[in-house]
């Protein structure tokens, strides 16, 4: 009896709370916009975003075209992103810049879009970086777009971290292909680090590994003018030194002992 007593009561409970959810939903939209619009701000503020989006939701429906709904879309986006739900943050940021193009908060909609792809990612180098991309062109439309912005240093830090491992993604790739001979395949991603990323900290091995990919597929005229470029910007380094020699051999081989340095006078 007890037992009975009291699976009865906890469905009771439950159905009174469930009761009052739905009366607290449902009373969106019989007053003011700016005090309905506080109902769901308070469930995020509570962390409690899987309702506060049902709120905001309900809250855009009924007070459509006014201000308070674009700041809701806005608020939407942010409770997704809180969830760790970050493709459907980007896509709740980008339906705003679609619906209001000229809005005030056009900055902060592709600042957060940029965040929201980039968080989207996996850190490690060697799975898919697809949305990088789209994290990048957000974050730059940003410095570009409003020089006024207050997220203009953030978009700046954040650009630079989505550079770094897009380039270090793309020495990965070319690296993966240098090392297995494919060197035809490596060239072009090693150049793509050298011409668009040359923050990289790995450039000088970079430009390295395009002369030998170079030289191995005998494309020498192409290794040179790459060698040049590595004297004339690191001639100091080892990766230098030892581009000089990979030529210089591959010289000898196909001139019968001609030792004369590579890039200067042939």
């Amino acid at each position: 009896m007890r037992l009975i007593r009291s699976v009865c009561w906890s469905f009771l409970v439950a159905l009174l709370l469930c009761t009052a959810c739905a009366k607290e939903r449902f009373a969106i939209g019989k007053g003011q916009p700016s005090h309905e619009i506080a109902q769901c701000i308070t469930l995020s503020e509570k962390k409690r975003f899987e309702e506060a989006v049902q709120c905001l939701e309900i809250f855009k429906s009924r007070f459509a075209g006014t201000p308070e709904a674009q700041e809701a879309e806005l608020r939407i986006g942010d409770s997704h992103y809180q969830r760790k739900e970050y493709l459907l943050a980007a896509e709740t940021y980008e339906a705003f810049l679609k619906l209001y193009p000229t809005s005030s908060k056009g900055d902060y909609a592709h600042y957060r879009v940029g965040l929201s792809y980039l968080m989207a990612s996996p850190k490690a180098i060697d799975r898919d970086q697809g949305f990088m991309d789209e994290a990048l062109k957000s974050f730059e439309t940003v410095l570009t777009q409003y020089p006024q912005s207050p997220y203009l240093d953030a978009a700046r830090q954040q650009r630079a971290i989505v550079r770094a491992r897009l380039g270090r993604r793309h020495f990965y790739v070319g690296n993966f292909y240098y090392r297995t001979g494919e060197y035809k395949a490596a060239v072009p991603r090693l150049m793509e680090v050298l011409l668009n990323y040359p923050e990289t900290n790995r450039l000088e091995e970079t430009a390295y590994k395009v002369v030998a990919a170079h030289v191995r597929l005998g494309e020498i005229e192409e290794a040179k003018a790459i060698y040049a470029r590595m004297d004339q910007a690191f001639s100091d380094s080892p990766w230098t030194k030892r581009a000089e020699r990979i030529l210089l051999k591959k010289a000898r081989v196909m001139t019968d002992g001609d030792t004369t340095r590579p890039g200067k006078n042939s």
